[in-house]
């Protein structure tokens, strides 16, 4: 009887747990595609958000610990072995369940049938990047890239290519008409499964690939991540002469961001435990996922006074927060008190980029200086209105290069990684770099020439040339 009490527990509290863990997934993060999922088993998760981890504990957790409870307890008291063989039975439908439920909410048997499905569309689009595939003049400009977590283009109103009737980022829609910007009639870049998360989308920005993370990560941890024979933005402009830093207010071991960093020439990486070792914050400033991005825009006028003053061009990256789901982050002094707290936080990420960029321009480096602001990837927030159009938000500020013809282009983050390189003034050998396409010329994106659905299932695929050539795994 006691072997058949621990099956029917067993039975019945894996999909306990599972079911809770995956509706506590969808409450906060608006149902993850299983790429975001897998990614985040294989990696680190310290510095998360106390509020995301006690609202694992209190909804998936402690549940599954009252339940137990209570099953040992009246465990004790049932005598008849039939009730353990119709809660085993009952435990089996309970799996089967969990097994539609995850179907339904992460594509479980898509995805699957697209991981048995090998493909060779990245090996036939793939443009491999070295050092020597971009070539600079004398004047090189300074770079200022600003991933803005989970910016959207759709946040503004339905008259500017947006989905709401209340434009949420007034200011970033304002840089966008006056400067140079890939957003069109249906917005900006469109999402990719594959760089659906922070760190996907830098990589994807960085390098024009995707993360394609496997099930066997998670038992090879951070391993597959860094991408060492891969040539990226940073080891570019290194080997161009230029200082480089990527600066962000929470801990960059989070997602493995940086194993990536680390591997690609990045001179300084500024996280929260660089902040706190270097005493440029104190503890009672910070909150959730560590410095709060009005914090760190101000760090960020220190070091680029630092290294405007340097004899060398520089490379700065900011990674916001603020804004990270489920519910973000707002302020007072800029939230909308008619608003939810999530379209608050918007719309403070948006007044605090605009006055970082206005106090850029009080500089005398500004003009010398291409800046980037970009989301890293769409909301996982549930808060975000539920539409296919949705798309990502993109602006460059003080472009070396014009082009007439830039708001009828369809593309995604991997096609920033050239463009950016040639908005900085640089030549690029065919306009291509590894799946990506520079945005300025004539040449069709792989959305422009496949169309996005095939793009992005083909993207999901198996790739032996992926795993052995850019990623190096077997």
């Amino acid at each position: 009887m006691k072997k058949n009490k621990i099956t029917s527990y067993i039975l019945i509290t894996l999909p306990l747990f599972i079911l809770l863990l995956v509706l506590w997934s969808n409450r906060c993060f608006n149902k993850p595609k299983i790429d975001e999922v897998i990614y985040t088993l294989s990696t680190k998760v310290g510095g998360t958000d106390p509020k995301i981890i006690l609202g694992a504990i209190y909804t998936v957790l402690i549940p599954v610990i009252i339940f137990s409870i209570i099953y040992f307890i009246v465990s004790k008291y049932i005598k008849d072995e039939k009730i353990y063989k119709y809660l085993k039975i009952f435990g089996i439908i309970f799996i089967v369940f969990d097994l539609c439920f995850i179907d339904n909410n992460y594509e479980l048997i898509k995805n699957i049938k697209l991981s048995l499905t090998r493909s060779n569309f990245i090996k036939d689009n793939y443009v491999k990047t070295s050092l020597d595939s971009v070539s600079f003049d004398n004047d090189k400009s300074n770079l200022i890239v600003i991933y803005s977590e989970s910016m959207e283009s759709s946040y503004m109103d339905k008259d500017n290519s947006g989905l709401y009737d209340k434009n949420y980022i007034p200011k970033l829609t304002e840089l966008a008409k006056e400067n140079t910007s890939f957003i069109n009639k249906d917005g900006g870049a469109y999402p990719l499964d594959t760089a659906s998360w922070t760190t996907a989308g830098i990589v994807s920005v960085t390098s024009g690939i995707t993360i394609k993370p496997s099930i066997k990560d998670i038992f090879n941890r951070d391993s597959a991540y860094s991408y060492k024979n891969i040539v990226t933005l940073s080891d570019i402009l290194k080997y161009n002469g230029y200082s480089t830093e990527f600066m962000l207010g929470s801990d960059v071991s989070f997602g493995a961001k940086e194993e990536y960093l680390k591997a690609h020439n990045i001179d300084v990486i500024y996280d929260l435990n660089y902040a706190k070792e270097n005493n440029k914050v104190k503890e009672e400033d910070l909150y959730g996922w560590g410095i709060k991005d009005v914090d760190l825009f101000n760090l960020a006028k220190d070091e680029l006074d630092m290294l405007s003053k340097k004899d060398n061009p520089f490379f700065l990256s900011i990674l916001t927060v603020d804004t990270h789901a489920p519910s973000g982050t707002s302020y007072e002094e800029c939230a909308l008190q008619s608003e939810k707290d999530y379209f608050s936080a918007i719309r403070c990420s948006d007044q605090h980029i605009y006055e970082f960029i206005e106090y850029l321009k009080r500089k005398d480096y500004f003009d010398n200086t291409v800046i980037v602001i970009l989301g890293d990837h769409l909301s996982m927030s549930s808060r975000i209105k539920k539409d296919n159009n949705r798309r990502i938000y993109n602006t460059i500020i003080n472009s070396k290069r014009e082009r007439n013809n830039i708001s009828d282009r369809e593309y995604a983050n991997i096609d920033m990684f050239p463009t950016i390189l040639y908005a900085l003034g640089a030549d690029i050998k065919e306009d291509k770099l590894g799946l990506g396409v520079n945005l300025y010329s004539d040449n069709k994106t792989l959305i422009e020439e496949y169309g996005y659905e095939k793009v992005n299932n083909e993207l999901s695929s198996y790739s032996k040339f992926y795993n052995e050539n850019i990623a190096n795994v077997n």
